[in-house]
Formats: structure tokens, sequence, C-alpha cells
């Protein structure tokens, strides 16, 4: 409803084009096939290219290119792009990703007996404030991989977020269960399972200090990821960037995670670029993608397959 287009159809204006999912992911995988067309329409590739389109990405990739390269396909290649980054520079890692619910235990009754009953909410705001330590101490974790460019760390660092709280069902009730989601940031260096693991046993020094009974689930974990910036393959794709975007473009990390991850676990060489500008608003109102940041892409990956590694 915010939308000041239709967010289901396509619409070009100055420029931009504007719609739901039109720069994470659906521009780069046109970028990635408009490419692929003109190299087969030239014949001027020196690479055998093959793309691979997969859902669940945003969710773990479990269904996606974990299967492809984990489950029966067995895919395996000499080098990977993901398509899923910004254009601002060649992403060489990204962060791993641990989310799950807090869920704050109390007991529901009348409002008008607050005494009687133990309110979820008022419960969950001392524990969250003891949770958010947690946040500060992530603060300190450096990896040896460059942040993006306007960043306020010099390289990944580790993040945790309170992203949703819900409770309550009438204003007249008082809640008996508050759940509260988090996001967890790594940065490549750690283990999904190991940052696990000491959040687990941070979460229950909160219990026993606040004396507040509550739940930690874990709903998603992915590794982070990265590849040395000295690789054959990575020098010969950063030179076409030079060539094709700036002389000046960087090689980083990304902030987010991706399925770069499933590659990176099995050996391949793994670079990510794509048309997912800063201020493109993904995964929100307006989302748009600059046609200059598609030709980008599309000329980059074009240069890339043309001059080999």
């Amino acid at each position: 409803e915010e939308w000041s287009r239709d967010p289901f159809a396509l619409t070009v204006e100055k420029g931009k084009a504007y719609g739901r999912g039109v720069s994470d992911d659906k521009g780069n995988i046109v970028a990635a096939v408009s490419a692929a067309k003109e190299l087969i329409a030239n014949d001027t590739s020196k690479v055998n290219l093959k793309i691979l389109i997969s859902p669940n990405e945003e969710v773990g990739g479990e269904y996606g290119i974990d299967y492809l390269i984990n489950g029966p396909p067995s895919i395996r290649s000499d080098f990977a792009v993901v398509v899923d980054s910004g254009p601002e520079y060649v992403s060489i890692g990204a962060s791993g990703v641990v989310a799950g619910v807090i869920t704050i235990k109390g007991k529901q009754g009348h409002a008008g007996y607050p005494f009687m009953f133990r309110n979820a909410i008022h419960l969950s705001l001392p524990f969250l404030d003891e949770i958010m330590r947690f946040s500060d101490a992530r603060q300190n974790v450096e990896s040896m991989v460059p942040a993006p460019p306007e960043s306020p760390h010099r390289n990944l660092w580790g993040r945790f977020s309170i992203t949703m709280y819900h409770a309550g069902t009438k204003a007249n009730v008082i809640p008996g269960k508050a759940e509260v989601c988090f996001d967890l940031r790594l940065i490549p260096e750690e283990k999904a399972d190991d940052i696990i693991n000491e959040f687990e046993l941070f979460f229950e020094s909160v219990k026993e200090e606040t004396f507040v009974d509550a739940d930690l689930e874990i709903k998603h974990k992915i590794d982070g990821w990265s590849t040395d910036p000295q690789h054959p393959m990575v020098t010969s794709f950063h030179a076409a960037a030079k060539e094709v975007v700036s002389p000046d473009i960087a090689l980083c990390g990304e902030l987010g995670g991706n399925d770069g991850t499933y590659f990176r676990k099995v050996g391949i060489p793994t670079v990510c670029y794509g048309v997912i500008a800063r201020d493109c608003n993904f995964h929100g109102i307006d989302e748009f993608m600059r046609l200059s940041d598609f030709g980008k892409v599309k000329n980059l990956l074009i240069r890339f397959a043309e001059t080999g590694a």
C-alpha cells in the first residue's frame, strides 16, 4: 500500500527500474541470462558458462544451491560468481547468519488484577536489556576480510539485532508470553555452531541473573565464507571489473549472507557481484535497480567469460 508504483509490474523511470524484487534478485538473474545470450550469439566465451537459478536463498538455500551442490546433482565447477551483491565492489566473502526466537514466559490474566499474574512484556524488558550486552560483545569481533565502502568498521564485524517482538492479545489482558526474534551476524572466520553454543551459554546466564523463565530456539543458521583475494580466478575477475566498472573497484566482504557458502565448502573459489546498490530499498518499499548497474553486471560477466581465467 505504501508503494508509489505497482510493486508487481515493472516500471522504468529516469534510468531506474522499479518493482518487487527487481534488484534482489530478479535484475541479477536477467543480467546473467542476457550476458549468456550475448556470449552465445557472438561465440566469444572462453569458459564453459553455466547459470544456476535457484530458490530459497533468503532462508538458507536448503532446497536451492545446497541441494544442487550437496544433493544428487553434485554440481561442481572451477569458479563461481554469485550475482547477489552490490555494484560498488567485488565481494570475496560474506557474513554468516544465525536467526532464532526467544520466548519470555509469564502468566496470562485479567488486566484489572496485574498483581495476580506475571506480565511477559514487563518481564521481557530487563531480560532484553541484559541480552543486548551480547550485541556489544559482537561489535568487538573483527574479521580479516575488508568491509564494504562507507561501513563503520574497516573489516567485517560481528552483529546482533532484535528484529521482531510479538506479545499480547487484547488491551485488557495481561500477556502470558512474549516472543522476540533476533538476527546474529558472524564474520567469515566463525562457525555458526560455535557461536550458537556461545549464545546459549550467555542466554542461560541472563536467565539466572534476571530470574526470568525463557526459552531459546534457533530457526536458521548458515556459515560465512571467504575466498583468497590472491586466487588466480579472483584476480582475473577483479581485473575484468577494473576494466568494465572502475579501475578503483575494491575487494570486500558482504554484510549479509548468501549462497556462496555452499560453493566454498566444497572448495570452489567464489566471488559476488550484482545490481543491489546500498540505496535501492531491497526488501523494502519502492525497490529499484539502476539500469546502469544492470549494464555493469552484464558487461562484467561477458568480459570475464571472454578473457578467461
